[in-house]
């Protein structure tokens, strides 16, 4: 088994009912994959006949290539030897997200150095938020409960954050905690893999938080940012439920 049809044979989308067919084949590792129904995606498949659009397409590292995705080489996009991870995602998530429109599916992979990258930019966006917190705290004698307007912090997309990001800020006079993960709950359930979801507060960390630390994860600490991979809990921040 080659090693990108293993990692297909791990993934939870290949585990579904009908789920997607991958093999490689050829020196130049072209991919032949056979998508998942959109029922899969409980999305639905978009009405009517639309020829002129890609029944699939592949977005890579946040960046949509035109191509069908039985015709995807990895060689040809420098990801044979690279490690990377994949998933699959509906039409309406791209079209909301890309402005891209296709009929179908499209495949989701990234690459271990984004999301690497993509860490370093969760975790600069909680940075700045601390320092917003803390001069708002200084100005105004509490937190702030919500981000939008908070001065010298801006949005996500300010720190090279995708626009699926999204920061989930619960807040009390005397704390407050912040997530930031990729949201996979909205335009019809797609499908990301993996999660990273980064947090950082200020008081008392929330319950949610603790009872749902891995082995593997650091303990908690008050204004130190944090990120772990595949954290997918609840954010219950102070005051919070």
């Amino acid at each position: 088994m080659s090693r990108i049809a293993a990692l297909l044979f791990m993934s939870p989308v290949a585990l579904m009912p009908g789920g997607p067919e991958l093999s490689v084949s050829g020196p130049s590792q072209a991919v032949s994959v056979s998508a998942p129904s959109p029922g899969e995606f409980k999305c639905g498949g978009r009405g009517g006949s639309h020829a002129d659009m890609p029944e699939t397409v592949v977005i890579l590292d946040d960046k949509v290539i035109e191509v069908e995705i039985p015709d995807f080489d990895l060689d040809f996009h420098n990801l044979a030897n690279s490690d990377f991870t994949f998933g699959f995602v509906c039409w309406r998530w791209i079209e909301e997200h890309y402005g891209f429109q296709v009929n179908s599916t499209g495949l989701f992979i990234t690459t271990v150095d984004w999301l690497k990258r993509g860490r370093d930019n969760q975790l600069a966006a909680l940075g700045a938020l601390i320092a917003a917190q803390d001069r708002h705290r200084e100005e105004h004698g509490k937190y702030a409960h919500q981000a939008d307007g908070l001065p010298g912090f801006g949005s996500l997309v300010d720190y090279g954050l995708p626009t699926y990001f999204e920061l989930d800020l619960k807040g009390a006079d005397d704390g407050w905690s912040a997530r930031v993960t990729a949201s996979t709950g909205r335009s019809g359930g797609a499908k990301l893999v993996p999660t990273t979801g980064c947090f950082a507060f200020v008081g008392a960390v929330p319950e949610a938080w603790t009872t749902a630390l891995s082995r593997d994860m650091p303990a908690f600490r008050e204004r130190q940012p944090m990120c772990s991979e595949g954290w997918d809990g609840p954010n219950t921040g102070p005051g919070g439920r």
